[in-house]
């Protein structure tokens, strides 16, 4: 039988395990914030995870929409540039992210260091439907390739398995102290 102290016990060790778990665990998600100008909107998602990395080929998805509902990317001289300390470092098409799309662009660009970037999507109407637009987006950039995404599995992994072994080790604990209780009461 379970004594009221064992009871505080083993819900002490969940909660220090949980605690453990919440803040040890890096959040990798991030809020798709929507950006307007001159009535065209847009959202903003970098691959892999919201999270790029420094030299590594990264793929930016470009989600617009329009208040008149006019926008196309067929009809959209569409392009997206690499923004830092307000010089253009590059600039490309943006080319629809699937094979029937019209308001989703990809494009793949690389960030040359970690940094504070903006990604600049701009657009011209070819058809004078829309009205020209730039919307800018703030990146910023805190892995590189050479040092970081190497160990950055490992490091989950060694996190996860060291808390595994502390819990096991807890319960454990508590199962042989339980018996050793149950032994000396009888």
């Amino acid at each position: 039988m379970m004594t009221y102290k064992k009871m505080r016990q083993l819900r002490l060790i969940i909660i220090i395990t949980n605690i453990v778990l919440l803040v040890g665990i890096p959040q990798l998600a991030f809020a798709h914030e929507l950006e307007q100008n001159n009535g065209i909107s847009a959202v903003l998602h970098i691959q892999p995870d919201d999270n790029p990395i420094a030299g590594r080929k990264t793929i930016l998805n470009i989600s617009y929409g329009d208040s008149a509902k006019k926008f196309t990317l067929e009809n959209c001289d569409c392009k997206i540039s690499l923004v830092r300390n307000e010089k253009v470092l590059t600039t490309v098409k943006a080319t629809p992210a699937h094979l029937h799309s019209t308001l989703e662009s990809s494009a793949e660009i690389v960030f040359p260091s970690p940094g504070e970037y903006e990604i600049r999507a701009s657009g011209r109407s070819n058809n004078n439907t829309f009205p020209d637009f730039e919307i800018e987006f703030p990146v910023k950039i805190s892995k590189n390739i050479k040092k970081d995404t190497i160990n950055d599995g490992y490091k989950v992994l060694i996190f996860a398995a060291g808390t595994l072994l502390i819990v096991i080790f807890a319960a454990f604990t508590y199962i042989k102290n339980g018996k050793r209780y149950n032994k000396s009461t009888r």
